[in-house]
């Protein structure tokens, strides 16, 4: 009897501190340090992929907290989340919280800091882990990018994008950009099924032709 009544204990107090984490982890997203905080972003990203303290029904909670601090003052903190997006970013509850036009358009800007390549590279990774139609216009315009290796990440990340107005832009890749054909290849075949693999090849050869 005693046995039973400690585990009940025992389960119950792991049941309090789990509810007690998304509270924790909301303090220290508030801390005054930046470290602190952006810990906190790495941590709380890490928990909902890999979950020990939060429960199901608290993980749509827990990616909006995480999500929230995009509007955090300190580009260290926004950078940690970006990471977090970039290694994370297939969890459908992230994907849910990203889904929305102050997170979209920060990631935009984000995209667009070609004086820091870093926290470009990353946004453009985001892009392809948490794909969303308005990225598409910024990726296509990228494939244009004298560098290749922006290029190349353009590429991977518009072939994460489930929206037919990639294809035509993968398409012009494949028959002008030797650099970024494979890529733009192995994208096409991952967005199209094997019945429609002719139809990219007819229209490939049209546009090689025109």
């Amino acid at each position: 009897m005693a046995t039973t009544l400690l585990f009940f204990a025992a389960c119950l107090g792991i049941r309090i501190l789990s509810k007690d984490y998304l509270d924790v982890a909301r303090a220290h997203l508030q801390s005054d340090r930046i470290t602190v905080r952006s810990e906190a972003v790495t941590t709380l990203g890490r928990e909902l992929a890999e979950p020990e303290q939060l429960h199901h029904e608290q993980r749509d909670e827990a990616a909006q907290t995480l999500l929230q601090t995009h509007l955090d003052s300190d580009p260290t903190v926004r950078k940690h989340l970006l990471q977090a997006l970039a290694n994370y970013g297939n969890l459908k509850t992230i994907r849910n919280a990203a889904d929305n036009s102050s997170v979209t358009t920060w990631v935009l800007q984000e995209a667009t800091r070609k004086e820091n390549p870093e926290i470009r590279d990353l946004a453009l990774k985001v892009m392809g882990s948490v794909p969303h139609a308005h990225y598409i216009n910024h990726l296509v315009g990228l494939l244009r990018d004298p560098d290749a290796s922006v290029r190349l990440k353009a590429v991977r990340s518009l072939g994460q994008q489930k929206d037919m107005r990639i294809l035509k832009p993968l398409m012009q890749v494949v028959a002008t950009d030797p650099e970024c054909r494979a890529y733009a290849t192995k994208a096409l075949n991952n967005y199209l099924d094997e019945g429609r693999l002719s139809l990219f090849s007819r229209t490939d050869a049209a546009i090689k032709s025109s």
